[in-house]
């Protein structure tokens, strides 16, 4: 009899708790879809780009620059849109690694296409501002 009675209440509970998710749901706009944490972007993003960032600088400067990263790293950049890190990156990398020929042309390639792709970005500007 009290197993019945506390299996009871916690049916109710249950229930209690539904219907103010429901309600919940119901103050929400209509056709809107709720956002779960992993959908969002949001300022802790850039905390965690600009983290990454520093675990890059940190790992290049410990191991000497080793061409795998540093070209790991631009590509990282790349997909961020770091285009001012991407400059330092390649400036880096060309002074530890001279003679690296897909170096040089990947950043001759970011310094000709790089920018105006940024600019184009930021929309056309009028008098040459």
């Amino acid at each position: 009899l009290r197993k019945q009675k506390v299996l009871l209440e916690m049916r109710n509970k249950k229930r209690e708790a539904q219907e103010n998710d429901e309600e919940e749901e119901d103050d929400e706009e209509p056709g809107r879809r709720k956002k779960h944490a992993y959908q969002t972007s949001g300022p802790g993003d850039a905390h965690i780009v600009s983290h990454l960032h520093f675990i890059y600088q940190r790992t290049l400067k410990k191991f000497k620059y080793p061409i795998d990263v540093v070209l790991n790293y631009a590509q990282f950049a790349r997909d961020f849109k770091s285009f001012h890190m991407m400059s330092r990156i390649y400036a880096e990398g060309l002074q530890h690694h001279p003679r690296e020929e897909g170096l040089w042309i990947e950043a001759a390639s970011f310094e000709f296409f790089g920018y105006v792709a940024q600019d184009y970005e930021n929309g056309p500007q009028i008098g040459g501002e």
